[in-house]
């Protein structure tokens, strides 16, 4: 039986351009975003990294909207996830 590697992801910073995140729902939206990254992680797995940390990793920009805190911490973690997987040759 393989044993699943240990990851640890740590976002220092997260950039939203739009005022969508009144700072009560600060930590809603984050725990949407470990919530959803962490299902990803564990259902589709991950392509092998380097083994260094990723000093800065630039997810695609996308459209969001006012949405509930759990639909937009779900798009970020998508936008993440694709972001560390790797490019077509």
């Amino acid at each position: 039986m393989k044993s699943k590697p240990n990851v640890h992801f740590h976002i220092e910073r997260l950039v939203v351009d739009e005022p969508l995140v009144r700072p009560r729902e600060r930590a809603a939206l984050q725990r949407a975003v470990e919530t959803e990254l962490t299902r990803l992680l564990e259902q589709r797995g991950f392509a092998e990294l380097n083994a260094s940390a990723l000093a800065t990793l630039a997810a695609p920009s996308f459209a969001a909207t006012r949405a509930n805190q759990s639909e937009f911490g779900a798009q970020i973690a998508h936008a993440v996830y694709g972001a560390i997987q790797p490019r077509p040759k």
